[in-house]
């Protein structure tokens, strides 16, 4: 896990992206998948979730695709904690999308990682 919180880390600083540690800071790996011929589509509901996702203190940190596999999206997530996560998962709006997010998004698997394991290792670059 201490491998996957020092890419992160990584990844953020390439890309001078804020991504300060903390003990109840909330990490996630997603990968969607998704259909490549309603990319704008796709690219639509994602904006309207991230919207919603910050008034909750949470970002799509990174976001990118592999060159070799069409359809495929993946984000580092972050929330302020666990319960800034459930808050935004019980939204009525997120729950809105729903239908939008099934017709776009073939599948979707969620990686937590702990920041706070970073905090405690040494990270190698």
């Amino acid at each position: 896990m201490g491998q996957i919180v020092a890419l992160v880390y990584r990844l953020s600083m390439e890309h001078k992206i804020k991504f300060m540690p903390t003990e109840t800071l909330l990490v996630l790996f997603v990968k969607l998948r998704f259909m490549p011929e309603k990319q704008a589509q796709f690219e639509a509901y994602e904006r309207n979730a991230a919207a919603i996702m910050r008034e909750y203190g949470g970002a799509i940190t990174l976001a990118f695709r592999p060159a070799d596999e069409p359809g495929v999206e993946w984000h580092i997530v972050t929330f302020p904690d666990a319960a800034a996560l459930a808050a935004y998962r019980q939204d009525k709006r997120v729950a809105a999308l729903k239908p939008q997010r099934e017709a776009l998004i073939v599948s979707s698997e969620i990686i937590p990682v702990s920041a706070a394991a970073y905090l405690q290792e040494e990270v190698r670059l």
